[in-house]
């Protein structure tokens, strides 16, 4: 009896054994399963330094058309929206009142001349008179008052007519600068008045601006290369992202808005298919420097420790470490940083599997992922 017990106990603790033996080679075999992970290797380049904004298109001059004289609105030579050339015939106001005025001032002046001429030879006689004994000072006095009265007037005559003249070639409304029309708002047959509601607006459109503003870390980035007659480069982009020019900036304002910590800038484009309308929100790249030879990594591969950046580095044996690094700028989705050499092979993709020296399986990102 006592050996039949002492057999099945044996039996017990042999089954048990084994089993546990199984599970513990279960278990090693899973430990050593290598961690699949994508990587990229580490890629020296240059890096241009840019900052990315928003910013709205604003004309380069824009023009109320308006009379300098009152009358009624004769004929309008564009249309809404035409593209007009500086010095182009845009209206033409009804002038007629002011050209029977012209008419009215030159038979006055007419009339005064001869009365000019009339009191010089009243001048000249009293002048000889008076020189004779004949007549008394006084005579001769008021003849040269007359005189002086006379040329006043005549001056004053031709001032006037010179003056409704300017006046009558206000008639004739010119485009003061290349530009596009805008909203026809006066229509031929209503009365304008001098310096009053404009007829249309013109903008000048080719060369246009951008408005944008920067955060003030960068004023004094921007005033020395302007100070140095460098060019600041700006691309701009429609809100969908499509490229459609690029330009620098040609303003800076005087003053940081101390609310946003920020000033506001211009910068100019030739524009020279229209493309850009005033009013026309767009994105913006400002260029500045270029980092020269810098070591690169997807964005992707930066992780975030409790005290400093690292990236999962993997050896040429695929095993996995942790290497700390600075990420010093991020430009679209790389990440220059330092503690890196050219073509070692970082993780952007299942790190969250790894701890150190453990073995992976490596696959290389693909261009599409």
């Amino acid at each position: 009896m006592n050996r039949l017990v002492l057999y099945i106990l044996s039996l017990l603790i042999f089954i048990t054994a084994c089993s546990q033996n199984q599970n513990d080679v279960k278990q090693k075999s899973k430990q050593e399963k290598p961690v699949a992970v994508v990587i990229e290797t580490v890629k020296k380049t240059d890096i241009p330094i840019v900052y990315e904004t928003f910013g709205q298109i604003v004309a380069k001059n824009s023009i109320n058309l308006t009379s300098k004289v009152s009358g009624k609105i004769e004929k309008i030579f564009f249309n809404e929206g035409d593209f007009v050339k500086k010095g182009q015939l845009l209206v033409k106001i009804d002038c007629l009142t002011l050209e029977k005025s012209i008419k009215q001032a030159e038979a006055i002046l007419q009339k005064d001349l001869a009365i000019l001429e009339n009191a010089k030879k009243n001048a000249s006689r009293y002048e000889e008179l008076v020189q004779k004994g004949y007549a008394a000072q006084v005579d001769l006095d008021n003849a040269q008052t007359s005189l002086n009265t006379a040329l006043a007037t005549v001056e004053a005559d031709r001032a006037n007519i010179e003056y409704l003249k300017s006046q009558l070639s206000y008639c004739t409304i010119r485009s003061p600068i290349d530009g596009k029309a805008g909203e026809i708002l006066l229509d031929p047959g209503n009365y304008i008045k001098e310096n009053d509601k404009p007829i249309t607006t013109i903008y000048q459109i080719t060369p246009i601006d951008a408005e944008f503003s920067l955060p003030e870390e960068y004023l004094d980035k921007i005033n020395q290369y302007l100070k140095g007659n460098k060019k600041i480069n700006v691309e701009l982009f429609s809100q969908k992202g499509e490229k459609i020019e690029d330009g620098y900036i040609s303003f800076i304002d005087n003053t940081v808005d101390r609310t946003s910590g920020s000033f506001k800038l211009k910068a100019t484009f030739k524009n020279s298919s229209a493309r850009l309308w005033p009013g026309e929100f767009v994105n913006i790249k400002v260029h500045f420097d270029i980092l020269k030879d810098v070591y690169v990594v997807p964005l992707k591969a930066v992780q975030k420790g409790q005290s400093k950046d690292f990236v999962w580095i993997i050896s040429d044996n695929n095993t996995a470490s942790i290497r700390n690094i600075h990420q010093k700028y991020v430009y679209k989705e790389l990440a220059v940083v330092d503690n890196l050499s050219e073509g070692e092979k970082v993780v952007v993709d299942g790190a969250i599997k790894l701890r150190p020296n453990a073995k992976v399986e490596t696959r290389v990102k693909k261009n599409n992922e």
